[in-house]
């Protein structure tokens, strides 16, 4: 093969070239030097028949074989030389997390089903694997399942392929796929599937499952008992990480006292792995690496100011550290506030290498919601120490990055965005001609300002990956950290929602008690003394108010069963808003209970939130009932009929009780528990929102403000009625004393005779006068609580929230003891409560 130009033009000007040319040895006609006798090499001959043989087989010799050797096959292949082939199923498994609980569950087994469903459910082959979150990246199984060599039925029988996973630690099942097979003829098939692994068991209950949990009597007594398997003629064990084997008999455990080095723990891993393979180290959290040898690098972040993270709810921080010899990297790490802590710490698996990652650059990034957030610059280090493992920074309102919105005028920004760019250098020429700002920033782009004053713009990465489904219940969405083999997820919340999963929503002027002090409770700890300050008072409170609402419904009760303050309606109104007032006090403190030991069900959570809301409106309406009665008394004089009052009384009560019931049946279908994987707590949360079921929603909303506004405009318009009556009564008085030129002193017996009327009347006026005050500070934080984060002032939050039940416990006070009647019926009643105790 000739490789030279045919003019020679490749050789033109090789004078000029000042290096040597290499010379190539080609062959050598030269004798070998020194002198010696070649050494004779032994060669092996291998027989081509053997290669061929067996096919995809392996050739073995045996003595007990008549010609001299077997042939070993591979699951798939069967016969004496493995000619044949195994109709197969090859199933291909990619799995992925959708939740942040991989330390809850380091390992995980899983057992791949070949299912026959005809008469009976029969297991015709099975695989198993284990699966480490923290070890493995996206793993992608291959599992091959084989038929029995002689099956007829494969055709026509309905056949599926059943995934069971388990904790591998402790045996328990956690979740099951169920994949149909499509093609029952063909010989070969291959099934791709992607299995999503979340806290939420996956298996669905309408399916019939067949799983028997006794162990059988060849299983070992901490194994699981899955089913016989007619291929291999044997029972199906599933072995704890401790134990091997068939029938998981065999003791197993690689671990030691230091395989991770005093940081972490160490569990078995599968057996069939090679030796330095056959465990895994869960490390510590300020730890990392295979065997936990390496300390996380530590970020400290102090806020000057606790208004900086006052509406915050999540605060990322920004790592850009830019590589010498390959793209800059960035990491990110994340903090949900539960509260105002002014001093963060954040960790990041990364070793600085001074030769390949020369600076950093770091931002911390404060989220109100979705829709506002702030950026904060940290530091900047030109040259960063290979022995640098901590760092601090303080954030204040000087390190704050502007948006371009606040630096640019509305003609520029109006612009195309590569035009727009083009004035960021502008920004930093006239930084010294407005106020100081270490950063500023776009939709894209975060800008520096260098000692030069010019700008040096870099992509911030502020574009997240998005989770594989959104669990952040259709109030927000998910973010992972990384695209590829993300490590933890966390949800941006809509303006009105907050929460780990954005649970908790303040709009349609909702208040719970979840949302208020749901953050506050440390999971897991039933004990009040080690709960937070904020759980123990709230406890107290809600104590002192049972004691006393159990107290004073109790006596109302009483005092309106005696006959003698039954002979208008107001009192079957007021008996009926004091027994519902029992019942509140009681659902209170059992839901004070259920939320403190995390009891909660569906049931219960629907339930007691629907008779919150039931009963609450229901006291409020009754009471408007009394309000309106005792208005038509005082307006109508003589013409006002008892027995018709009582009449009307009975029919409306039932009306209004059945009226508010049917208009609170959304918290009955709406109202259900959420699982939150990171506090590791069920919450009962409203689930209806203005983004899934827009009418349904407003519909809600605007039965809210009616159900909440008609008592009080009612409260309100009686308490008016009665005093415009009075000051009727005044002008009247004053007619008289015009006449009556005698009077030493009118202003003074006019004032007598106004507080002798409000005296007289103040049965009637005293009750809807102390409700509609008692209106405004529930009107006032009703609607300043609408978009707010509810649990960052508690207290605050807990009054407007406590405030509500009031009115059904203050019936003594505000319509019995300012009657003539009444109070002598209650008298009455505490006397002969008195003599039974003195008796008895």
């Amino acid at each position: 093969m000739n490789l030279h130009c045919v003019d020679g033009e490749d050789e033109l000007f090789c004078d000029l070239i000042e290096y040597h040319s290499r010379t190539r040895l080609h062959s050598l006609d030269m004798d070998n030097y020194p002198l010696q006798k070649q050494v004779k090499q032994q060669t092996s001959y291998i027989d081509p028949m053997i290669i061929w043989y067996c096919n995809r087989g392996l050739y073995v010799r045996s003595l007990e074989s008549t010609s001299g050797f077997v042939c070993l096959c591979p699951i798939y292949y069967y016969g004496d030389r493995c000619q044949y082939q195994r109709k197969r199923i090859t199933t291909i498994f990619h799995i992925e997390l959708t939740g942040s609980f991989n330390r809850n569950f380091p390992t995980m087994k899983f057992i791949v089903l070949l299912i026959r469903e005809n008469e009976k459910r029969i297991i015709l082959s099975h695989e198993q694997f284990l699966y480490s979150p923290l070890e493995y990246c996206s793993p992608k199984y291959i599992i091959h399942l084989a038929y029995p060599i002689n099956d007829p039925l494969s055709l026509y029988s309905n056949d599926s392929i059943e995934v069971l996973m388990f904790t591998s630690s402790i045996v328990e099942h956690h979740s099951t796929w169920i994949f149909k097979i499509p093609f029952h003829f063909l010989p070969v098939q291959r099934i791709v599937k992607r299995l999503f692994i979340s806290n939420i068991d996956t298996f669905d209950n309408s399916i019939e499952r067949i799983i028997n949990k006794k162990n059988s009597s060849s299983c070992s007594l901490d194994s699981f008992y899955i089913g016989y398997d007619i291929n291999l003629n044997r029972d199906i064990c599933v072995c704890p990480l401790n134990r091997i084997g068939s029938r998981c008999l065999i003791p197993f455990n690689p671990c030691t006292n230091s395989s991770c080095n005093y940081h972490g723990e160490c569990y078995p891993n599968d057996e069939r792995a090679h030796p330095h393979s056959q465990f895994r180290c869960i490390c510590e959290l300020e730890w990392s690496g295979n065997q936990c040898e390496n300390k996380k690098f530590r970020f400290h972040v102090s806020f000057t100011d606790s208004k900086l993270i006052s509406s915050s709810s999540i605060a990322l921080i920004h790592l850009i550290i830019p590589l010498t010899y390959r793209e800059d990297l960035y990491l990110t790490s994340f903090y949900r506030f539960h509260e105002e802590i002014l001093n963060l710490t954040f960790l990041f698996e990364y070793t600085f290498d001074s030769f390949d990652s020369p600076g950093l650059i770091s931002f911390i990034q404060l989220f109100k919601d979705l829709n506002h957030v702030s950026y904060y610059l940290l530091n900047i280090i030109k040259q960063v120490d290979e022995s640098l493992n901590e760092m601090n920074a303080i954030v204040d309102q000087k390190s704050r990055c502007r948006s371009i919105n606040e630096l640019l005028d509305k003609t520029i920004l109006s612009q195309p965005y590569l035009r727009r760019v083009k004035y960021y250098q502008q920004i930093c020429l006239k930084k010294n001609l407005i106020e100081k700002f270490p950063c500023f920033y776009d939709e894209q782009l975060m800008c520096l300002c260098d000692k030069t004053n010019h700008a040096y713009c870099f992509n911030l990465n502020s574009t997240y990956s998005g989770c594989p489904w959104n669990k952040c219940s259709e109030r927000g969405i998910c973010i992972k950290d990384k695209e590829l083999c993300p490590t933890y997820s966390f949800c941006l919340c809509n303006s009105c929602s907050y929460g780990s999963v954005c649970q908790f929503s303040t709009e349609g002027y909702i208040l719970s008690l979840d949302a208020i002090i749901g953050s506050h409770i440390k999971p897991m700890i039933t004990n009040l003394y080690y709960q937070t300050t904020t759980i123990q008072i709230t406890f107290i409170i809600i104590i002192i108010l049972f004691i006393i609402g159990i107290i004073l419904n109790i006596l109302s009760i009483g005092t309106f069963n005696n006959r003698t303050t039954q002979e208008v309606g107001s009192a079957f109104y007021l008996v009926t808003s004091a027994f519902l007032g029992l019942l509140i006090i009681i659902l209170l403190m059992v839901k004070i209970i259920l939320l403190l030991y995390d009891k909660q069900n569906n049931i219960s959570c629907s339930l007691i939130e629907f008779s919150f809301k039931w009963f609450l409106t229901s006291c409020e309406w009754l009471n408007s009932c009394v309000a309106i009665e005792r208005c038509s008394a005082l307006l109508y004089k003589t013409k006002f009929s008892r027995l018709k009052s009582k009449y009307i009384s009975k029919c409306l009560i039932p009306s209004i009780i059945i009226l508010v019931g049917l208009i609170s049946l959304p918290e009955i279908f709406f109202r259900q528990m959420i699982i939150d994987e990171e506090d590791k707590r069920n919450w009962c949360v409203f689930t209806l929102n203005n983004n899934n079921r827009p009418k349904v929603f407003k519909s809600y909303v605007a039965s809210n403000l009616f159900l909440f506004f008609v008592p009080i405009i009612i409260n309100f318009v009686s308490s008016f009625i009665i005093l415009r009556e009075v000051f009727e009564l005044k002008r009247r008085m004053q007619l008289n004393a015009n006449r009556n030129t005698n009077q030493a002193d009118p202003w003074r017996t006019r004032l007598i005779f106004i507080k002798k009327q409000i005296m007289k009347h103040k049965h009637i006026l005293l009750g809807p006068l102390l409700l509609a005050i008692l209106s405004f500070p529930r009107i006032l934080f009703l609607f300043i609580f609408v978009c707010k984060k509810l649990d960052r002032r508690p207290f605050l939050s807990l009054f407007a929230y406590l405030i509500s039940f009031v009115p059904s416990m203050t019936i003594l006070f505000l319509f019995i003891l300012p009657s003539t009647v009444y109070r002598a019926a209650l008298r009455s009643l505490i006397k002969r409560i008195l003599c039974n105790r003195i008796l008895n």
